[in-house]
């Protein structure tokens, strides 16, 4: 019994701290319905969506939209692509080197744009942070792209999902 509580608590919180890391605002803490979206167009003709993190490193990356990439298939995993920009150190303030499937993330090394469809079991050693969030029909459609895809990201503006 003494388990299960602690399990529901602990799914609590981390539902909660994911709600607040991708809320719109610039109090962190504080979630909204309206949330930024990126609206992301694959090879000029396919559509996806992704929900932005609030972070200091997506204030600045936004300010560098709409950015139309080249990106290639790595590991049959992820879409990535170089920037021919770096985003400021100080403000990578949630570096990690775990990511899920649907992730967009930035990696300063590259410095790198990518968006991980799949999962490998392996862990990116130099760090990266998350910058969106695919929707779950981006996550599909991504994957069925051919390894070479030309990428459009750009800020949505009255999206509805």
């Amino acid at each position: 019994m003494k388990q299960k509580r602690i399990l529901f608590l602990a799914s609590a919180l981390l539902l909660s701290f994911t709600e607040t890391l991708f809320a719109q605002g610039s109090n962190r803490g504080t979630a909204s319905t309206d949330q930024r979206r990126l609206k992301i167009t694959l090879d000029g003709k396919q559509v996806i969506t992704a929900t932005l993190a609030n972070s200091p490193l997506v204030d600045e990356f936004i300010t560098k939209l709409p950015l139309t990439l080249n990106m290639t298939d790595y590991l049959q995993r992820e879409k990535h692509g170089g920037l021919s920009f770096s985003l400021s150190q100080r403000n990578l303030t949630n570096v990690q080197k775990e990511y899920a499937i649907g992730d967009i993330i930035y990696y300063p090394p590259g410095p790198t744009f990518a968006m991980y469809y799949a999962h490998d079991g392996r862990v990116i050693s130099a760090g990266m942070e998350v910058l969106a969030r695919l929707d779950a029909e981006g996550i599909r459609t991504l994957a069925t792209f051919p390894a070479n895809v030309q990428v459009m990201v750009e800020l949505a503006s009255n999206l509805s999902n």
